[in-house]
């Protein structure tokens, strides 16, 4: 196989056609590499967006750098914990063009009423809309329960 191929292939331990009733041990066993595999992933994610932020790197943390981020459109990967109890809020305009943590801030950039919206739903919605990644993170991770890597430095405003 080629070499960036390679790592991706799992070998499993048995074949559907091996015996009857295989193909259920089968099923289990793909679905669990599928889930370590997905496990792995997150598991480097996360290291990377914790040298990226403690190394003043292309990360950010909190609720005011991730929202900075977002308005500059430097998200590559939006990290967020999404905790039901959570009911702080953040502002956006009705075209899901402006986000910003306060109403005062966001009618200075956008002309539009202005709505607000579960901190954590406004920075989903802001990634999706500028074409970043959002990954589901553990509350432990990530400061104010959001995250995320750049694509770039992030401008002071």
């Amino acid at each position: 196989l080629p070499g960036d191929v390679a790592p991706m292939v799992r070998i499993l331990s048995r074949g559907a056609r091996d015996e009857p009733g295989n193909a259920t041990l089968v099923h289990d066993e793909v679905r669990h590499l599928v889930d370590s595999s997905r496990a792995e992933a997150t598991v480097q994610l996360l290291q990377r967006y914790r040298e990226l932020v403690g190394g003043g790197g292309n990360g950010a943390a909190g609720p005011e750098e991730v929202v900075m981020a977002l308005q500059q459109g430097l998200v590559d990967t939006l990290l967020v914990h999404d905790d039901p109890d959570d009911d702080r809020t953040a502002w956006y305009s009705p075209d899901l063009q402006q986000l910003a943590l306060d109403d005062d801030t966001l009618r200075q950039l956008s002309a539009a009423a202005v709505e607000p919206v579960r901190l954590v739903d406004a920075c989903v919605a802001g990634a999706l809309r500028r074409g970043a990644e959002v990954r589901i993170a553990p509350s432990a991770v990530l400061d104010g329960q959001v995250g995320a890597i750049l694509r770039g430095p992030l401008a002071a405003n």
